[in-house]
């Protein structure tokens, strides 16, 4: 899908141009157009100004701006192939290898069992099959909610109220009835283990990575989400999240968050891959740890654009045409939720 591949190089282009560089200067600040920066690393502030996206995450997450800096993918692009090259390729994130059925219709993906969120909290497969059914709920339990695609039978999926209570303050200890849903091999998303996890498509689709790499799947804490009350209901978000975002799994974490002010990140002192080497970044760029040990988001306008786009993304297409800055030639096709009736059934 064109709306697919949008999402990706655009994402791509904020993480090279924020992501993969650094500034000498005690602060550096830009104003909706980016500028390069000089490579060498110090104690820096980046400040950005009147430059937004939309959040996206169950229609929660909306001080979440920057996808891979908080949140990561199981998989991700090769952005300086992609950018450079016009070169598709997918590489490691999250998941540090998978394998791919021969009718080209199940995926699985193995995690590395060594990465954290922020709040030092263990990543699972648990948690990543928590993010896809939540997104599923939040979205009116529409068989078609990842970008329009259909390529998903959710016929034996009875997710609702009743699992989200099952799912209690714990995701990554599941309880025997839980951990039997969890793998339920009917379901189009299951796990096997603590690390693995299964998509099984019901027709193959080649461009089902990139809709790994897109905003909807990246990996949130699933138990910080159940400890502050629940993702909410379709329609009705949880409002805690929009001033309290989750924990992620990138190199930067909110510091703080100031409705109609501006958005603070501070590099993420547990960060699974701060390590790289200089080699292992050129490789993987979306993996790199960051060169600013704070960045500042200021919202010029002063509008509380929180409230104004509060609902899921497909929702408000094409208002919102993933940034402000960036022309959209096509939009995601908009659909009714499917489900009228208890979806827990």
């Amino acid at each position: 899908m064109a709306v697919v591949v949008i999402v990706i190089v655009v994402v791509a282009a904020v993480v090279v141009a924020f992501v993969a560089t650094s500034s000498t200067a005690p602060t550096q600040s830009t104003s909706s157009s980016l500028t390069s920066m000089p490579t060498q690393s110090t104690n820096t502030t980046l400040n950005i100004d009147d430059t937004y996206w939309i959040g996206w995450q169950l229609g929660i997450f909306e001080p979440a701006w920057w996808e891979f800096v908080v949140y990561q993918p199981i998989v991700t692009m090769n952005v300086s192939a992609e950018q450079l090259n016009a070169r598709i390729q997918i590489l490691p994130a999250l998941a540090t290898n998978w394998t791919v059925s021969p009718d080209g219709k199940t995926y699985t993906f193995n995690l590395n069992p060594s990465i954290t969120f922020s709040d030092g909290v263990p990543v699972t497969a648990y948690d990543v099959w928590s993010v896809f059914y939540m997104q599923y709920y939040m979205f009116g339990n529409s068989s078609t909610f990842l970008y329009g695609v259909p390529i998903f039978n959710f016929n034996n999926v009875k997710f609702g109220p009743a699992t989200l209570s099952m799912m209690g303050q714990s995701i990554n200890s599941p309880s025997p009835a839980l951990m039997s849903i969890m793998k339920d091999s009917s379901w189009p998303v299951y796990v096997t283990d603590q690390n693995t996890i299964v998509f099984q498509m019901s027709v193959p689709y080649a461009d089902f990575m990139n809709l790994l790499v897109a905003p909807y799947l990246l990996v949130f804490d699933a138990t910080y989400v159940m400890q502050h009350g629940g993702p909410g209901a379709p329609g009705s978000p949880n409002s805690y999240f929009l001033l309290n975002p989750p924990p992620g799994t990138g190199p930067y974490v909110f510091s703080s968050v100031i409705s109609n002010t501006r958005d603070v990140f501070a590099q993420n002192p547990n960060y699974w891959d701060k390590s790289l080497t200089a080699a292992e970044i050129a490789a993987n760029p979306t993996l790199d740890p960051g060169h600013f040990t704070t960045i500042v988001v200021n919202n010029a306008d002063g509008a509380d654009w929180r409230k104004q786009f509060s609902g899921p993304l497909e929702q408000q297409e094409p208002a919102l045409q993933l940034g402000r800055n960036w022309p959209v030639p096509r939009t995601v096709s908009l659909h009714e939720p499917e489900c009228t009736q208890d979806p827990d059934g």
